[in-house]
């Protein structure tokens, strides 16, 4: 069925989905970048003025021109939307598209608003701001004189640094960000891989301007589009790119191959292309060997990492941070990291350096298993890492594994060798939480690059270089409990356990967690919410738990742009401005060339006549001057700012000495002519690259933040506390445990996705999502001509494990593997009773279709938390 499949790709697709698909990811190399720039130039010569500004319709942070002509009232007559056409992450997808109608929307949140009916009704009034903040800080005092600080909880995706200046203001540590059905999993395998200063999603990509051989493991490259301009580009430069996924994403539309895996078996994949490569010596042993901890010894019994003070007897720190690596002589030898205070010859200052302890002279060795012994005589078996791998790879051989994956033992094998001998790369994932098993999966990725040898090279997984560009911040210290403001200002957090860190002790943001805190009020009660920019009934898995939390607080503020569904359990929302009203500058997130750039954002729009929103961090910090002056004076916001302009004066004092002020005084003392070149392109695009990328520095010259410095393909870190216990060292693939796997002949996976159409929490509002979006579930016609199912039929669908049972109608596609329904996040389903009552005709849209997180278990990974948001279902035809 496998062959079937990739041929037929292209049956079932509408000319809507080739369309907005196709031609979205296609395009970007297909349109000549020096027309689009040729347009702007004829706009400008014409009376318009090109405003540069990173998108944030989603989280990509795209580069895109705004031309608004000058001298009239903006207006979508006046303001038109480009891709920046020299921008190192240039590319529009179809959120972005319509991110002018999106400011001048007529469904934007314009006023305050209070509930009137029962929380999850959606009655609400309209007030004025006064109304609004001394009513949630009349409501939140009370909360925080009866259950202390760390009842608060302010959660958002995009937006936690901007909610942590008022959750440590406040006095609380649970600033809890929303990240656990998103990229969760994909930080949890770079911590473990390459330590903690390298968990985002942007700081270790491949190097997609110079790969020659992408595979993109449950990765869509939906987001961003200038990755998916980047890879395009790949593909037209001879790259070969390869999509390991159920659902065939848009860019693999076209020449890319896709291999539509079982889900949850992309592990037993992975392993199965290893043991191929360890079989036929196709590995980089000279990279494993000296760059990774692939010869350290690990314990032949429970795993744990074997260190000097265990074979010594010794108790020191120091010994319990050197580990045994095993030699080609047959010694054993023991390596580090080390920290050194060194003067800094640019600046004059001092700066900590680290370095590794280790002798070049000692050549690892990588295949052993054997017996050491303590100090005080008691023997330990041990092994290598490598020998660790190998021994787990054995269990997937490609014929094993093709009964796993549903992939062909001979493609697995050609998979392989493509892969090795051609020094391809695999992404490492974002959007990456699936079927409970991802963290293990991410970490795998991960390692299967240093395998191929191909990391912090061209072509290969890469270090993204900084920009030197800083931000300001409430600094807390942990150990002392203490915050310190900007300004100098010092206070203390009395409770510093994060409320979901009690039961994911090392989560990025598993807001879901708090339901034992809300149910049981263990270990501590929470009380009051604020959520910012997030809407935790599309991004949740197991949507009816989240509903049911909400119900339980006794305070919800939400703060948005759109009505989105959140909002119904509100008891006060509030309007806020758009990234089109904001400006400053920041880092470019996905660079060409992994260089360290910064982009300029000076949009030039100003908030809607008529419309009163504010910027989320002005209300955040009225309600606590309203309800404890002294508090909000640790910041030294003493005085009720009235207008948007004047916070924007005053949040200018938070930021002195920092931003791009800063990085140019740098500049100028390190390289006049760097900082002038910068400031240039900075004025004439709008954008600058400060730092090229330098290749082969992290692990060669640099140490990684991993326990030993090395690429850790055998992770460490899980072993230095008893609390991480349930992250393994090896990322051995198990089975799906999320969800009950589909057994009978109309039961299916489930399987999540976004497109670049119109998948984010505020696209999902657009009219160019309501023309192009897929909202339906998708079934493979294969499958539907099994069970009598015809285009456009309307399903019953039905959890498997929680019965939640829900309508839609299905569209039929050869883009998804047999025996899955395919459902697209951010894109249906949506039931905002509050958008209903402004707007009857955008509601019967917007609800049709599904959110695929109705039907997800809400099942948790240990310690870090992340959700699956993929589940199982049963179908069952009501009408065609």
């Amino acid at each position: 069925m496998e062959t079937r499949t990739e041929r037929r790709t292209g049956v079932g697709l509408s000319r809507r989905t080739l369309l907005a698909g196709t031609a979205a990811a296609a395009g970007a190399s297909a349109i000549s970048w020096k027309v689009i720039a040729e347009q702007i130039e004829t706009l400008k010569k014409e009376g318009w003025e090109a405003n540069p500004v990173a998108c944030k319709v989603c989280g990509g942070g795209c580069g895109l021109i705004i031309m608004k002509k000058t001298g009239v009232k903006p207006s979508l007559a006046t303001v038109r939307v480009f891709p920046n056409p020299t921008h190192p992450q240039r590319g529009m997808c179809g959120r972005a598209s319509q991110a002018a109608m999106l400011w001048a929307s007529p469904y934007r949140l314009k006023k305050p608003l209070k509930r009137v009916g029962a929380r999850g009704e959606g009655k609400f009034k309209e007030v004025s701001w006064d109304e609004a903040l001394d009513g949630i800080a009349k409501q939140l005092k009370p909360i925080v004189e009866k259950y202390g600080e760390s009842s608060v909880v302010y959660t958002s995706h995009t937006l936690s640094g901007i909610q942590k200046w008022a959750s440590f203001t406040l006095g609380t540590i649970n600033q809890i960000g929303h990240e656990a059905t998103c990229n969760t999993a994909g930080n949890a395998g770079r911590i473990l891989a390459f330590g903690k200063k390298y968990q985002g999603k942007n700081k270790i990509d491949p190097d997609y301007d110079h790969a020659s051989v992408i595979m993109l493991v449950g990765r869509s490259i939906n987001c961003p589009m200038g990755v998916a301009h980047r890879l395009v580009e790949a593909k037209d430069r001879g790259a070969k790119v390869i999509f390991v996924n159920p659902w065939q994403p848009d860019p693999a539309l076209g020449t890319a191959d896709w291999i539509p895996v079982v889900p949850g078996t992309d592990g037993a994949l992975i392993f199965s292309m290893l043991q191929v490569m360890i079989r036929e010596k196709l590995y980089d042993a000279e990279f494993l060997a000296r760059q990774t901890n692939a010869a350290y010894l690990v314990s032949s019994d429970d795993g744990h990492p074997i260190t000097k003070a265990e074979l010594t007897g010794t108790d020191s720190d120091a010994d319990k941070a050197l580990y045994a690596m095993r030699t080609k002589a047959g010694t054993v030898v023991f390596r580090g990291v080390k920290t050194e205070k060194v003067t800094d010859p640019a600046t004059g200052k001092e700066k900590e350096v680290q370095s590794f302890i280790e002798n070049a002279s000692d050549v690892p060795e990588l295949e052993w298993k054997g017996e050491l012994k303590t100090k005080a005589g008691a023997v330990i078996p041990v092994k290598t890492v490598f020998t660790a791998y190998a021994e787990e790879a054995s269990k997937y051989e490609p014929a094993a594994a093709a009964k796993i994956t549903g992939i062909a033992a001979d493609r697995i094998v050609r998979l392989a060798r493509l892969m090795a001998t051609k020094k391809g790369v695999f992404e490492d994932n974002w959007y990456s939480s699936r079927n409970g098993n991802d963290v293990e999966l991410c970490h795998l990725l991960c390692a299967a690059n240093a395998f191929i040898g191909n990391v912090d090279q061209q072509g290969g997984l890469c270090v993204e270089e900084g920009s030197g560009l800083t931000s300001s911040a409430i600094k807390f210290d942990g150990k002392t409990k203490t915050c310190t403001a900007p300004n100098g200002t010092t206070w203390e957090i009395t409770n510093t356990l994060r409320a979901d860190h009690a039961y994911f002790p090392e989560a990025p943001g598993s807001f879901f967690a708090l339901q034992k805190e809300l149910e049981e009020e263990k270990p501590y009660p929470v009380k009051a919410l604020f959520v910012t920019a997030s809407n935790l009934l599309q991004r949740e898995a197991n949507t009816d738990r989240m509903r049911k939390m909400l119900m339980k607080f006794d305070l919800v503020v939400v703060q948005d742009v759109m009505p989105q569904e959140t909002c119904d359990y509100a008891d006060y929302v509030l309007p806020a401005t758009m990234f089109l009203e904001k400006g400053g500058v920041t880092g470019i997130e996905f660079a060409r060339e992994m260089g360290g750039a910064i982009q300029r954002n000076a949009p030039g729009l100003p908030i809607p006549d008529g419309n009163e929103s504010r910027d989320d961090l002005f209300p955040l910090l009225e309600v606590i001057r309203r309800a404890w002056p002294e508090r909000a004076a640790r910041l030294g916001y003493t005085k009720e700012c009235k207008t948007n302009a004047d916070f924007r004066k005053w949040n200018k004092t938070l930021s002195e000495g920092y931003g791009l002020p800063k990085l140019m005084a740098d500049l100028e003392a390190k390289d006049p002519e760097k900082a002038k070149a910068v400031k240039e392109s900075l004025d004439a695009n709008g954008w600058a690259l400060v730092k090229p990328k330098a290749y082969g520095t992290y692990p060669y010259k640099k140490p990684f933040d991993t326990p030993t410095g090395k690429m850790e393909i055998y992770a460490f870190w899980p072993y230095l506390k008893a609390n991480r216990k349930g992250v393994p060292g090896l990322p051995a693939w198990e089975p799906v445990k999320a969800y009950t796997l589909p057994s009978k002949p109309n039961e299916f996976y489930m399987v999540s996705g976004k497109n670049l159409q119109g998948n984010s929490g505020l696209g999902m509002f657009g009219p160019g999502s309501h023309a192009n979006s897929e909202r339906r579930a998708v079934m493979n016609p294969d499958d539907a001509s099994r069970l009598g199912v015809k285009e456009n039929a309307l399903l019953e669908i039905r959890a498997i494990d929680t019965g939640f049972t829900e309508k839609s109608r299905v569209h039929l596609s050869y883009r998804i593997k047999q025996g899955c329904l395919h459902m697209p996040g951010f894109s249906g389903g949506t039931r905002s009773k509050l958008l209903r009552a402004m707007s009857p005709e955008t509601a019967d849209w917007m609800e049709e279709g599904v959110n695929p997180n109705w039907f997800a278990t809400g099942y948790a990974s240990p310690v870090f938390g992340p959700l699956a948001n993929n589940g199982s279902v049963s179908v069952k035809v009501l009408s065609d």
